[in-house]
């Protein structure tokens, strides 16, 4: 047969019937036949190989296959927009994992649950930051100089505070921080921000001026009495997202960094088999020196208001020198903090004039967020009928205001409300995630790499 088949005697059908013969052959008795060639002279078609391994080799190529399957099963996929099958890199640290991610991190609600980080801790207050840079032309603008402020426009038992940072090369930092813990649901703190521009004292230096890019943030401050546990078995919690700003500065990225270098001097000595715990290794610190001794300031903000709290703080602080035996705590959650909605107390915030105050949008282009349009909304919604059902019944959804992007907002379908949520605007300051009063919104990492692209923030 197989020389009937090279000298092309057999017709086409045959030929085939043929080979499928003697690879059921071969099947059968690998032994007998290891190569059949197979050539169609009359059409000067070129010659075709068929191959068949022998038991052996056949199951040693199973097994690769098997291993390789197996090892793409393992491998973690990033499905990315539109679901491609990208692959994500890892990385690892001798069994210990860091967990940085800044104020309020994905990872941060999941590691406190399942490792109880927060036993016999306050809980975590937070404030939202609203920044903008601009570039200036008047003889105002003098670089190094610093402007901070605290109250107005901010009323109606909000906190918080403003500051003006001047650059080199005719820029200047402008901000509003206010604190989470605000009561009336119809607060805005994007339009805060927009009116604390024209205060007479922040308007001279913007005079002239063209904004150049814009942001906004949540920052942690409940400091040191609600610090979580920031060692745990496996890992650890630093920096912001353990809580580690000094409040009464509002400054955290130099205690960020000395959380850093605890955190790598317990690993190095763990990995030494050296007794020791990273509590001890923490009380020891400067770092707790400085966390402790502003551990009253955003408490009594809270529990005293603006200005009772401001003084007790003016006269602990310089007074006292920070040695009152008092602590302070408070132990409500911002997002239990809202009143019930009130027609009577509803903020009505002015138009912007384009000059010095401006819209949700225009400021959303000079932050450069981008997300991909085909991706999974990354705002995830525990249960999506509370925004409805609940938040707009009793707080009007708040959501369409405290969020500086603009990204949620109730909108008419087919003559109902809809809940829609713009997942491309998101600067993921995590506002949403903190302030909810249903605690509804869960903030995940958005796929393909989606974000604000801020420029000399």
């Amino acid at each position: 047969l197989e020389d009937r088949v090279r000298r092309g005697v057999l017709a086409r059908g045959a030929r085939q019937r043929v080979h499928a013969a003697a690879r059921a052959l071969c099947l059968r008795q690998p032994q007998l036949v290891q190569r059949v060639s197979l050539t169609h002279v009359p059409h000067g078609v070129r010659e075709q190989q068929l191959r068949w391994r022998a038991p052996e080799a056949t199951s040693r190529l199973l097994q690769l296959q098997l291993l390789l399957l197996l090892l793409l099963l393992l491998l973690p996929l990033d499905r990315g927009p539109g679901g491609s099958g990208r692959r994500r890199r890892r990385g690892g640290c001798c069994g210990s994992s860091l967990t940085a991610a800044g104020a309020r991190g994905h990872l941060r609600k999941k590691l406190i649950r399942e490792f109880d980080l927060n036993n016999g801790k306050s809980p975590q207050h937070y404030a939202i930051g609203v920044k903008e840079i601009w570039e200036v032309e008047n003889a105002n603008h003098s670089p190094g100089d610093v402007v901070h402020t605290m109250g107005w426009p901010l009323n109606e038992g909000t906190s918080g505070g403003g500051f003006l940072y001047h650059f080199d090369n005719k820029r200047v930092a402008v901000g509003l921080i206010v604190d989470l813990n605000y009561t009336n649901p119809s607060h805005s703190p994007f339009q805060e921000f927009q009116q604390f521009k024209k205060h007479p004292k922040i308007k001279q230096f913007l005079d002239s001026g063209k904004r150049i890019s814009y942001g906004a943030r949540a920052i942690s401050k409940g400091g040191i009495n609600s610090l979580v546990k920031m060692d745990f078995n496996g890992g650890m919690i630093i920096g912001c997202d353990a809580g580690t700003l000094n409040p009464s500065k509002i400054k955290g990225s130099h205690c960020a960094l000395q959380s850093g270098i605890l955190a790598a001097e317990y690993i190095h000595k763990i990995l030494n088999e050296e007794i020791c715990d990273f509590d001890d290794i923490f009380k020891e610190s400067s770092l707790y020196q400085e966390l402790y001794k502003s551990r009253n300031f955003s408490a009594a903000m809270h529990k005293f208001g603006f200005y009772l709290g401001a003084a007790y703080n003016f006269i602990e602080s310089n007074i006292f020198r920070n040695t009152l035996p008092i602590t302070i705590k408070d132990e409500q959650r911002d997002c239990d903090s809202l009143n019930l909605n009130n027609p009577l107390y509803a903020k009505e915030y002015p138009a912007p004039d384009n000059v010095l105050s401006f819209d949700i949008t225009s400021s959303l282009f000079l932050s450069g967020t981008n997300h991909e349009e085909d991706q999974p909304v990354h705002l995830k919604l525990t249960d999506p009928s509370i925004p409805l059902t609940r938040n707009k019944e009793l707080f009007d959804e708040p959501a369409q205001r405290y969020c500086p992007a603009g990204v949620y907002e109730i909108i008419d379908k087919e003559g109902e409300d809809y809940f829609q949520i713009n997942a491309q605007n998101c600067l993921h300051c995590k506002t949403c995630d903190i302030k909810d009063p249903s605690q509804n919104i869960n903030w995940t990492p958005p796929e393909g790499g989606g974000g604000p692209n801020y420029i000399g923030m």
